[in-house]
């Protein structure tokens, strides 16, 4: 039973066994269009359907990838001594390519997913102001994604499971994890980049988006950063276990360290330096109104005034207005206004008392008292302007930071380079 081509050997194999193409699809759990399209030669099956196919008509694999059949005198002997028929490597390399094909596609599915919790972590933070829960959705289909990974990848490396491991196969595998890895770092950034949701001051009532930016590229250098440093040790490690690394590659080793020590310090130094600028107390005082006596700051605290509202505020208001049936705000009774007093420290409990007023100004979001000479008194008053500028100048310093922090990422690499023995 002679065949030039697998398809045609499957066909011949299949009406000597008096099977339909309906029996044989059945027994590989395949369509019979399948069948079909390998006995006319338009198709292959896949790598891991070549032990089915040969186990089901008796034969091996070896014989199924030549088309043809063995003479008896040789079926004995081992497989491995007799390298495949140019015939036989070609249609095996087009299976080898097939299945990367496959796996490839497969691969844009799990990234697809985790670009799906990306975008419903946005939906939730700015169009619900709810940044927790965008964050939670968005795990859940991170999660997907790589259960989607393991299973797409653990398919791929099964798929040549039985086949001898040349150099075709090993590059193969290694083309599997490479890309399983890439996922993962995919998965990884997107984790950090949306980790902001959910660790940042106020995020539960939604992130503006350039707090979320700054954030997400912080956390983002920050987990570049972790993964460098392990995987510099890592190869440091495997030199001295070796000890066969020539003198070059552990000078470049150690003048790697070297520099990024010094780019960890200087980085170290940006950061803290642009927390203490950009603290948001900070900020809102530096934007706040200046009184330096009593009466004209409780005159302004009882200037009765509504609410200001402004297009991603963060602050609540002190006291909440209350409207008619037609959506005009009532103005409250005088004792339902809160009361406060100023008190300033002298040593005692209590503090002595300046005076008290009805906090009737609803603009102010907060503010401060502090003594300035023996006589001198200071209250800053921080309205939600005030606190909404002060945010949006945040959030721009943040955006700042990370760029410059970018660049001495940039520097310190381009300086390695230059030094870099080779």
């Amino acid at each position: 039973m002679e065949a030039k081509t697998m398809g045609r050997f499957i066909a011949a194999l299949r009406k000597a066994n008096g099977l339909t193409q309906k029996d044989l699809a059945e027994k590989l759990n395949v369509s019979d269009k399948s069948v079909s399209r390998w006995e006319r030669d338009e198709g292959a099956p896949d790598l891991s359907l070549i032990p089915v196919i040969a186990e089901v008509f008796g034969i091996t694999c070896d014989e199924l990838l030549r088309g043809e059949r063995r003479p008896e005198s040789q079926r004995q002997e081992p497989v491995a001594e007799e390298p495949l028929t140019p015939k036989a490597d070609k249609q095996r390399q087009r299976l080898l390519k097939a299945s990367m094909t496959k796996y490839r596609s497969r691969m844009l599915i799990a990234a697809a997913i985790a670009w799906l919790g990306l975008i419903a972590a946005m939906i939730c933070n700015f169009a619900f102001q709810r940044a927790s829960l965008g964050f939670f959705i968005a795990l859940i289909f991170y999660l997907a994604g790589g259960v989607c990974l393991a299973v797409f990848m653990n398919n791929a490396l099964f798929a040549v499971a039985d086949e001898e491991e040349d150099a075709d196969v090993l590059r193969y595998k290694t083309q599997v994890r490479s890309l399983f890895g890439m996922g993962l770092g995919l998965l990884a950034g997107l984790l950090l980049a949306t980790l902001p949701l959910l660790l940042v001051e106020d995020a539960y009532w939604g992130l503006g988006a350039g707090s979320w930016l700054a954030f997400a590229l912080g956390f983002l250098l920050l987990g570049a950063a972790v993964f460098l440093i392990a995987r510099h040790l890592l190869e440091g490690y495997r030199m001295a276990k070796s000890g066969k690394a020539n003198p070059t590659a552990i000078k470049n080793w150690r003048l790697k360290t070297l520099v990024a020590l010094c780019c960890a310090g200087v980085l170290l130094i940006t950061v803290a330096c642009s927390a203490v600028m950009l603290d948001l107390d900070r900020l809102g005082e530096a934007r706040g109104q200046v009184f330096t006596d009593f009466a004209s700051f409780k005159a302004f605290m009882e200037t009765e005034t509504s609410p200001a509202t402004y297009d991603g505020a963060m602050y609540t208001a002190v006291t909440e207005l209350t409207y008619d049936e037609n959506g005009e705000p009532v103005t409250l009774p005088e004792d339902e206004y809160m009361m406060d007093e100023v008190r300033l420290s002298d040593g005692t409990p209590e503090g002595r008392l300046l005076g008290t007023f009805q906090w009737k100004n609803q603009t102010v979001q907060h503010y401060t008292v502090e003594e300035t000479s023996e006589d001198g008194i200071r209250f800053t008053v921080v309205t939600d302007l005030a606190w909404q500028e002060a945010r949006a100048a945040q959030q721009n310093g943040f955006v700042l930071c990370a760029m410059l922090c970018l660049l001495e990422a940039a520097a310190a690499v381009a300086i390695y380079k230059k030094l870099k023995t080779h």
